[in-house]
């Protein structure tokens, strides 16, 4: 199945955990960011 998740810089680490569990499972995961803890607003 094909996920699409994303987030802002406060739950980045969240999200890439998340992404990881699912990735484990068999998903394909569409990230569509943030890339980093930065704020970027």
């Amino acid at each position: 199945m094909k996920i699409s998740i994303g987030s802002d810089h406060a739950g980045f680490r969240y999200k890439e955990k998340i992404k990881g569990m699912l990735k484990e499972m068999g998903h394909e995961v569409l990230d569509f960011g943030t890339d980093s803890e930065e704020p970027c607003d």
